[in-house]
């Protein structure tokens, strides 16, 4: 697998109904298993944060929040209304910093996935 990107000191959370429970905090780091084609399509993306690994995929798709831009809520394939929640860190808000730029690169993977 190909290192995408990291980013550090993001938090991530699982969400059943109104309780979040924490699952850990650290780097998050996106990974990418190429297709046998080699054709960037269907490439497989992986997400890692402290202990807590999952796969990306269509069925599950990625939500964002509308007033917090650090949000991100993956839907999880093991309970129907149950959600993983990464939260980056807060520098994603200022405008050119480095974890800025990170944020743009992760949405552009997850875009393009």
């Amino acid at each position: 697998m190909d290192t995408i990107l990291t980013i550090p000191n993001c938090t991530v959370n699982q969400l059943v109904e109104k309780t979040s429970i924490s699952l850990g905090a650290g780097e998050l780091t996106l990974l990418r298993k190429q297709s046998l084609l080699n054709t960037g399509a269907n490439d497989e993306l992986t997400l890692k944060i402290a202990d807590l690994v999952f796969t990306l995929t269509k069925d599950h798709p990625v939500y964002t929040h509308a007033k917090n831009p650090q949000w991100y809520f993956f839907e999880t394939p093991v309970s129907k209304g149950s959600y993983i929640q990464v939260e980056l860190p807060k520098t994603v808000t200022i405008q050119g910093s480095e974890d800025s730029k990170l944020q743009d690169q992760f949405e552009d993977a997850l875009v393009k996935a």
